[in-house]
C-alpha cells in the first residue's frame, strides 16, 4: 500500500504526518502500533490475504514518550470489506480495547465505529450503524469530513463528546471480561468453597487463553470441537 490516502488526510482534516502515523517515532506510540499490527493487522491479513490491510494508530503526539491510549486504530483495506470482514475487524478492534474509535477506509469508503459497545452474545455481531459514513461507489470526499473528522475534534476529545451515547464504557471488552468473570465466581462460590471456586475460576481462564490464543499461521492452542461444555467469558 501507498501513503496517499494518509497524505489526503493529513493535508484535508490536519491528521500528524503520514510517517507519524505508520511508524510513530515516541516510546508509547510505538508499543501501541506495534500491539495493533500484532493483535489486528496479522490476523486480518491472514484472513484477506497478505498487503490487503494495513492497520495503524492514531495518537495525540507521535513523538512523545508516554503511555496515553491511542485516540484511533486506523484500518485501511485494499478492497470493499465484506460483512462477515467488517464485523471481524470490529471484533479485534473491540477487543484490542485500548482505543474508543475504529476507522475503516475501504477505496471509496470511511467509516467510524465505536469500540465501546458490545457484540451480540449468540452471534458474536457488532448491529450498531457507524457512526459516520462518508463515500459511495465512485468517489471520496474528504472535505465533507472536515466537521466530523477534523484532527482538532479527534485530539481534544470532542468527537467523543458529541456521540457520547455510543461510547459506553461499561461496554468495553475488558470491562465486560471482568463482569462475566463476576457472574461466573457468583455461580461457583453458590454451591463451592471460595477457595476451590477461585481454582475453579484460575483453570476457566487459561483454557480460554488456550482457544483465542494462536500461532503465527492462526491456529489455537486448543480448538473449540475439544472445548466441550467449557465456560465462554465472552471475548
Amino acid at each position: 500500500m501507498d501513503l496517499s490516502l494518509l497524505s489526503k488526510l493529513h493535508k484535508r482534516l490536519q491528521w500528524p504526518k503520514p510517517d507519524y502515523i505508520v511508524s510513530p517515532p515516541g516510546a508509547g506510540p510505538s508499543v501501541y502500533s506495534h500491539l495493533a499490527h500484532l493483535k489486528i493487522e496479522k490476523p486480518l491479513a491472514r484472513r484477506l490475504g497478505d498487503d490487503q490491510v494495513r492497520v495503524n494508530v492514531l495518537v495525540g503526539n507521535p513523538l512523545d514518550d508516554s503511555t496515553d491510549a491511542p485516540i484511533a486504530i486506523f484500518c485501511e483495506f485494499v478492497r470493499a470489506l465484506t460483512p462477515e470482514a467488517l464485523n471481524e475487524t470490529r471484533r479485534l478492534a473491540w477487543n484490542f480495547c485500548r482505543s474508543p474509535i475504529l476507522i475503516t477506509a475501504e477505496p471509496h469508503l470511511i467509516r467510524v465505529w465505536s469500540c465501546y459497545e458490545t457484540p451480540d452474545a449468540k452471534s458474536g455481531t457488532f448491529p450498531n450503524d457507524p457512526i459516520v459514513s462518508e463515500g459511495d461507489s465512485v468517489s471520496l470526499d474528504l472535505d465533507s469530513l472536515v466537521d466530523t473528522l477534523h484532527w482538532m475534534y479527534l485530539a481534544s476529545g470532542e468527537f467523543l463528546v458529541r456521540h457520547r451515547d455510543r461510547f459506553d464504557r461499561n461496554q468495553r471488552a475488558d470491562t465486560t471480561l471482568l463482569k462475566n468473570l463476576q457472574y461466573v465466581r457468583e455461580q461457583l462460590t453458590a454451591d463451592l468453597p471460595e477457595d476451590i471456586a477461585h481454582d475453579l475460576l484460575a483453570r476457566i481462564i487459561f483454557v480460554q487463553f488456550l482457544f483465542h490464543r494462536k500461532d503465527s499461521q492462526g491456529n489455537a492452542a486448543l480448538k473449540r470441537d475439544k472445548r466441550g461444555q467449557a465456560f465462554d467469558l465472552g471475548v
